[in-house]
């Protein structure tokens, strides 16, 4: 059995070490999810307020 030859070999690829941007993406989904919360404890918030002010 023979040695595979440099160039048979697969090579690899450098790639850059730059952080990968997860946030952007995700934004949309978790806003969509967290904003009918919060306009519900909004809502809570001022109607406890206002019944105690009475």
């Amino acid at each position: 059995m023979t040695s595979p030859e440099p160039s048979a070999r697969p090579r690899l690829r450098a790639v850059p070490d730059e952080p990968i941007d997860q946030v952007e993406p995700a934004r949309p989904p978790v806003l969509k999810r967290v904003l009918p919360i919060a306009v519900v404890l909004i809502a809570l918030v001022l109607l406890l307020r206002r019944r105690r002010h009475r």
